[in-house]
Formats: C-alpha cells, structure tokens, sequence
C-alpha cells in the first residue's frame, strides 16, 4: 500500500508540474494571418460605394505590386471593399498601384517586415506612404479611394 501511495504522489507530482506556468501561451487560440490594406472604392460627388452599388466589380480593379508577378498579388471583394493580401511579400519596400479599368487610381509605398511571436510569424507594414491618388486615409491600412 505504502508503495501504492508513493506512486501515487509521484504521478500526481508530475501531472501538476507538467501543466506548466501562467506564461505558457496557447497557440490554438492566436490567429497568424497577416494584415492586409483594405480599400474602399467612393464616388467622389455622391460619396457612394462605387462596389457596394455594384458600378464597378472586382474584375475591373488591377493591383500591381513590385517584386511580385501578378498572379501572386492576392486580394479579395468583400462586397464593399478589397482586401489585399500581404502574407506572401518579401520583406522590405513595395511600390503598389491600383488600377481602375488600367488607369491607376493609387500608389503606395508599403514597407513589410516579419513579426514573429511564441505560435507564429507574419508578415507587417511597418509603413505605409501614399503618393498618387484622391483618397481619404480611414485608418492606417483602410482607405478611401475617391473616384471621379
């Protein structure tokens, strides 16, 4: 019995210093997508959605990104806006033009650099500089397009 009793508390000595400390971060609960820059497209007299009111659609937006062929430049139509993916860009500057119909609408130098934590590494804009284009700035990586 008494041998019982000492596996016993041996067993349950392990079990309670494997659980591990407060510090222990659970990966399962921390999600590892990378940003993105969402665009909206506003017709600049009326300042409605020129995509929620469906005159212009996601086929007729084009989105040039330097260092990448255009097969690899990701982005989606949420039904009011793009979202455009960053996930796969190397690190370091990125000049990045919208089009309308092949006509830029904006350019953006975007700089991108890797953060890394204890469950993942993604991909950052550790900067982001418009230089071409009528916009309206909604938050550092949302933007207004303001199309004539």
């Amino acid at each position: 019995m008494k041998k019982l009793s000492a596996l016993f508390l041996v067993l349950t000595s392990l079990f309670i210093s494997s659980c591990g400390s407060d510090d222990d971060v659970d990966c399962s609960t921390i999600s590892c997508i990378s940003p993105g820059i969402m665009l909206e497209f506003i017709d600049k007299d009326s300042g409605e959605n020129l995509l929620e009111n469906e005159t212009i659609n996601a086929e007729r937006i084009q989105i040039e990104v330097s260092g990448l062929q255009t097969s690899e430049v990701d982005f989606t139509e949420t039904g009011s806006e793009i979202f455009l993916f960053i996930g796969n860009w190397t690190n370091g500057d990125h000049m990045v033009t919208v089009n309308l119909d092949s006509s830029p609408v904006l350019e953006m130098n975007v700089e991108i650099e890797t953060s890394r934590s204890d469950c993942c590494s993604s991909r950052i804009i550790s900067d982001l500089e418009i230089t071409a284009g009528d916009y309206e700035e909604v938050d550092d990586s949302f933007f207004r397009i303001l199309i004539d």
